[in-house]
């Protein structure tokens, strides 16, 4: 079984509303398939009538996503970043949530137009014109390879393309305008850019930041049979794995590559599908990795099952996002600082006021043989004699304490 080790490092965890200080694991502690918690994104969605109408309240500034869509050929070169599809962050009661809203569907390949026909948003449950609501939640982090702090997201947390633009030119597919490299490219994708720009920017504070090392990728195509669509090695905060590294048996993968391998499948959140990705009726979804395919347009991903394949093409939208990194644990420390307020050890404290909690302690404590003295000091006073005694119970009853003082 799994062991679950925290590395939250921030003294104030906004997202769960817990104020403490949570000790990050060392990396000697790491083994692998341990999973570890660094992060936090937009996931679950909020259903709860209550909490809608107070976010719908707020006051927000929406952002455009910027989602790609085009006149329904896949060869033209004329698809293009549009307004339709926004989003904002907004913070109520210490809980971080994300709006998210779209006047068109966010279509599954990019140079589709925005329709519904085009789209997995309602097939998802997610329809035009309405706003949805998030919750920022931890992320989950499986360790690959504890030596290296190699680690990969437990889930599919977004859907991009590897390549929003596309123009198809004599049998070969570009990733820009004016055809200096391949759709497929990694090093010159726009899910790079995402991945170490608006992602990494919105899942991680300042300090986690720190705590992610620059990892140089080789980014060649899946076979040396296709080293013509190879793309430069690149230095990287966060990135999507390779074909090679999800085959790793190392990493706990099946080495085959034709195998419906439980650690290679992933469930979607529910932003994710929100997103437009894919959803198979197992409820596990597609996700990209970095490996360039067999063409100028295919890029390497794994299916829904878990098998992987090379033959999807840069510009669909549909596949998901699992995004992989290598953390020092250590450097998530945080040391202590003047004025710092952290939780150690508990003491009696407040007043229990709530009846029904002071019965059931009164009934755990039937009669005086469970009572304990105090053994405070008394004397004979100057006026008139007068005598008291402070005695105490603790019996664990609904997790609380009672305080009894008897004259």
């Amino acid at each position: 079984m799994k062991r679950t080790l925290c590395i939250l490092l921030s003294l104030l965890l906004a997202v769960t509303g817990f104020a403490g200080l949570c000790v990050p694991a060392a990396a000697a502690d790491w083994q692998t398939g341990d999973v570890v918690t660094l992060g936090s994104y937009p996931q679950s969605r909020v259903t709860d009538d209550a909490t809608i109408a107070a976010l719908n309240a707020v006051v927000k500034t929406w952002v455009s996503y910027g989602c790609y869509s085009g006149t329904g050929s896949i060869s033209d070169g004329r698809m293009s970043a549009k307004d339709y599809m926004q989003y904002c962050d907004v913070t109520v009661d210490g809980q971080k949530y994300r709006g998210v809203q779209f006047t068109q569907y966010r279509p599954k390949i990019t140079g589709y137009g925005a329709w519904a026909d085009n789209s997995y948003q309602d097939d998802n449950g997610y329809t035009a014109n309405t706003v949805y609501w998030f919750r920022y939640e931890p992320l989950n982090w499986r360790v690959l390879d504890p030596t290296t702090g190699l680690v990969l997201c437990e889930t599919v947390i977004d859907s991009q393309p590897v390549n929003s633009y596309a123009l198809g030119d004599s049998g070969k597919y570009y990733g820009d305008a004016d055809k200096t490299h391949y759709a497929n490219n990694y090093a010159e994708s726009s899910v790079r850019a995402w991945l170490n720009d608006a992602f990494y920017a919105t899942a991680f504070t300042a300090l986690q930041q720190n705590a992610i090392t620059e990892t140089t990728l080789d980014n060649s195509a899946y076979s040396t049979g296709f080293s013509g669509f190879d793309s430069a090695s690149t230095t990287d905060k966060v990135f999507l794995l390779s074909y090679r590294e999800a085959q790793n048996t190392a990493y706990g993968f099946s080495g085959n590559i034709n195998a419906n391998d439980a650690a290679r499948q992933a469930e979607s959140s529910d932003y994710a599908k929100c997103q437009g990705v894919n959803v198979a009726p197992g409820g596990t979804s597609p996700w990209w990795l970095r490996s360039a395919g067999y063409t100028s347009a295919a890029v390497c991903s794994v299916h829904a099952a878990g098998p992987l394949y090379y033959n999807y093409n840069a510009y669909y939208t549909y596949y998901g996002i699992r995004p992989a990194m290598t953390v020092d644990p250590d450097a998530l420390v945080v040391p202590y600082q003047n004025g710092d307020i952290i939780e150690f050890g508990s003491y009696l404290q407040g007043k229990l006021v709530n009846e029904d909690s002071i019965a059931a302690l009164e009934a755990a404590a039937p009669d005086f043989s469970q009572w304990t003295s105090y053994d405070y000091y008394i004397g004979t006073g100057n006026g008139d004699n007068w005598y008291s005694e402070m005695i105490t119970c603790t019996e664990e009853a609904d997790h609380t304490q009672l305080f009894t003082q008897m004259e």
